[in-house]
């Protein structure tokens, strides 16, 4: 399997390409089937612990969970590093082909232009 390194825009962009709520609701639909709205976020059943009362909340502007029974928090990469057992980049290219990610490309600047250039 070859070693693939993302940079930090990369991954951030990936995390903006959809809702974490909409990420749990297809990973975890027996748990998080049922989402209800709490102002901003969205509150279910946890899918680390056994629990009859929702505690998961889901921060969909802020890109990350935060189970409250269990005290795991974290953005969709972390859910499936801890709880899917992947590697981060396993995680990476996981989340890229299930939100269908294409990254915008790179514009240079044109200070980089200009180191560019030869005489």
């Amino acid at each position: 399997m070859p070693h693939h390194s993302y940079s930090r825009r990369y991954v951030r962009e990936l995390l903006l390409s959809f809702k974490l709520s909409d990420f749990f609701y297809s990973q975890e639909p027996e748990r998080c089937g049922v989402l209800k709205r709490k102002g901003r976020d969205f509150l279910t059943l946890s899918p680390f612990t056994n629990e009859k009362t929702p505690s998961f909340v889901i921060y969909d502007r802020q890109l990350k969970y935060h189970c409250y029974s269990s005290q795991e928090q974290g953005t969709a990469l972390r859910y499936l590093q801890w709880w899917r057992n992947m590697t981060f980049n396993e995680a990476v290219e996981f989340l890229a082909a299930w939100s269908h990610f294409k990254p915008k490309p790179r514009r240079l600047s044109l200070r980089k232009k200009k180191k560019g250039k030869t005489s």
